[in-house]
């Protein structure tokens, strides 16, 4: 079953990991974000939490082929998580 969430959204990443823990409370959770901002922040911030969740992280480098400069900028509230 796939799930999906606003890719640029930290709180519909964690909203949508506290959905399938309630379906699954007591499995064991592999996140792997892949390579969105937004989502490794929330994976990082939701298993910061979870003892039943570890994260893999691929560890990206950044082409020099990519855009340049800044697009939008996105500001996050998270006290409400640590």
């Amino acid at each position: 079953e796939i799930r999906k969430c606003k890719s640029n959204s930290i709180y519909d990443a964690i909203a949508t990991l506290d959905e399938i823990n309630v379906l699954y409370p007591e499995k064991n959770f592999v996140l792997l974000p892949l390579g969105i901002r937004p989502h490794t922040a929330a994976c990082g911030i939701w298993a910061a939490k979870h003892k039943n969740a570890r994260v893999l992280y691929d560890y990206v480098v950044e082409s020099d082929k990519r855009s340049v400069g800044t697009g939008d900028v996105i500001v996050y509230h998270l006290s409400r998580y640590i």
